[in-house]
C-alpha cells in the first residue's frame, strides 16, 4: 500500500512583519557606521592630541634651553622645529597643519 504524503503548504508570509524586520536591519547598519565612523573621528582625535603634546613638550624643552644659556645642539634639539607648518604624521606622509 502506497502512503499519501502530504504536500508541503506554505506559510503565509506576515507582510508587516517582514517589513519591520528589514527596517530593524537598515538602522542597525546605519548604527553600526555612524559607530565606525564615530570611532574614527575619536581615534583621530586622540592621536592629534597626542601630537600636539609632543610638540608643546619640544616647544618648553627649546625654551627652557635657550633661558639656561644650554646650546639647543647640546640636547639635539637644534634642527628641530616643533612648529606646526613643520609637523609630519609619519614617513611619506602629508604635512600635518592645524589653522
Amino acid at each position: 500500500m502506497r502512503r499519501h504524503t502530504p504536500t508541503p503548504v506554505a506559510e503565509p508570509v506576515d507582510v508587516e512583519r517582514e517589513e519591520r524586520r528589514t527596517a530593524a536591519k537598515v538602522r542597525l547598519e546605519q548604527w553600526v557606521k555612524a559607530d565606525e565612523a564615530a570611532s574614527a573621528a575619536i581615534d583621530k582625535a586622540f592621536k592629534d592630541g597626542w601630537l600636539w603634546a609632543y610638540v608643546e613638550v619640544l616647544s618648553i624643552m627649546q625654551d627652557k634651553a635657550v633661558l639656561f644659556d644650554i646650546p639647543l645642539s647640546e640636547l639635539c634639539l637644534d634642527e628641530l622645529d616643533p612648529g606646526p607648518d613643520h609637523i609630519r604624521r609619519g614617513p611619506g606622509e602629508k604635512e600635518h597643519r592645524h589653522d
